[in-house]
């Protein structure tokens, strides 16, 4: 279909369609969080006017938030995507739109900067590269390996493989035998899927190494 979008008719007879560039939002507690915008600018009022009808400044994007601004702000709603509640209060959608010299903006999202938060710093390049590389091999190997082990972390002991039939794929990583700074590689007889508290506990030695037993096991690892 044009722009992306795709429509079936599924067994009932009813029409479904996929759209492109929609975001499902909620405040249910769920496991991705933005880390959060790093502030560089210095307010000054010449640069941020003051609304009209509110009692907070305009920020035209969201990147020119000034650091030294402890008063409500109003930015473009696409900041919800970058939106951190440790770093940022959520004050308002304001209904009607804000004025500036008379002026009606585009919809603005209220929001204040919490004091204390400190932005981490971004990862090496190193720490980039080895995300980049996690990526494409869950891509390629995830569902493969999860099939093979039947759904089970790969450490005999968890105690997960104890209380379910089948851990959920997203709480699964994927892991080296024989970690890449010890020679191993990334073939799939190299991999395997651990839980996450298996896999921090194993961290980056052999599964000889880390005395673990696993449910599948590979030459010399």
């Amino acid at each position: 279909m044009g722009g992306g979008n795709h429509e079936k008719i599924d067994d009932n007879g009813d029409k479904l369609k996929s759209l492109r560039n929609v975001k499902w939002y909620t405040n249910l507690p769920h496991s991705y969080l933005p880390t959060g915008v790093r502030l560089e600018e210095t307010y000054c009022p010449e640069n941020y006017p003051k609304y009209d009808n509110y009692d907070a400044i305009e920020v035209n994007q969201y990147t020119n938030m000034p650091k030294d601004f402890d008063g409500v702000m109003g930015v473009p709603i696409s900041f919800i995507t970058h939106f951190n509640p440790k770093q940022f209060e959520l004050v308002d959608l304001p209904q009607p739109r804000p004025t500036i010299a008379g002026r009606t903006t585009y919809a603005r999202l209220f929001i204040k900067a919490k004091p204390g938060f400190v932005l981490p710093e971004p990862p090496s390049k190193n720490v980039v590269d080895r995300q980049k590389r996690d990526t494409r091999l869950r891509k390629k190997f995830a569902f493969k390996l999860y099939e093979q082990q039947l759904g089970k972390c790969n450490n005999a002991d968890c105690i997960y493989n104890e209380i379910q039939q089948a851990i959920p794929i997203d709480f699964m990583d994927i892991d080296h035998k024989v970690p890449i700074s010890k020679g191993g590689g990334n073939e799939l007889d190299n991999l395997q899927l651990l839980c996450r508290k298996c896999n921090g506990k194993k961290g980056d030695k052999t599964t000889n190494g880390s005395a673990m037993p696993l449910l599948q096991q590979a030459e010399g690892t």
